[in-house]
């Protein structure tokens, strides 16, 4: 889920708009990405739905490699990380600094919007080639970046230090004013 474990400045995007889902898929993040896992979190209402059920009688599900030690070790671990290191809510002013420091783009020649939510960043310029440049001059400056159509889109780590944040701003800066013309 790529609004999931603290990149947008909570835990789920979901907490951010008051929003109770019956159902919450999420994967990766939940290992920061070194090992395949998943989760499905359902509501009460939802799971007890599931003990009604003449032929599977719960919610069950198994294959060989479900609830594998190795993921689930990892999981158990971001997790812990991610509550002892406070790193949803460093997401959340880290980035409200950082779109801060990037706003004054919009209005530059090419750029229409400057928006984030926690540590996702999108500087939406006024077509995909221009985009295009500007990854190009931000990779030159050792950014990788990505673009979506017409947005570029900046997703630092959740444990990126300010010194790695103030490069990403300057970097994604100088790339645009680079290529206003």
């Amino acid at each position: 889920m790529f609004t999931a474990y603290g990149r947008c400045g909570a835990m789920f995007a979901t907490l951010r708009e008051q929003v109770t889902p019956d159902i919450l898929v999420s994967s990766k993040g939940l290992s920061g990405g070194y090992v395949p896992i998943a989760a499905v979190t359902v509501r009460r209402h939802v799971h007890d739905t599931f003990d009604r059920d003449p032929v599977i009688g719960g919610l069950r599900y198994g294959h060989t490699t479900s609830g594998h030690a190795v993921a689930c070790a990892a999981a158990l671990a971001t997790l812990d990380v991610l509550e002892k290191q406070r790193l949803p809510e460093r997401a959340e002013r880290l980035g409200t600094d950082l779109v801060g420091r990037l706003a004054p783009l919009t209005g530059t020649p090419g750029v229409r919007d400057v928006r984030g939510l926690g540590l996702i960043l999108v500087v939406e310029t006024d077509s995909p080639d221009r985009a295009s440049r500007i990854l190009a001059r931000a990779r030159e400056r050792g950014l990788l970046l990505r673009q979506v159509g017409a947005a570029v889109m900046a997703v630092p780590p959740l444990v990126i230090d300010d010194a790695g944040a103030a490069a990403v701003v300057d970097g994604l800066t100088e790339a645009v004013v680079d290529t206003a013309a």
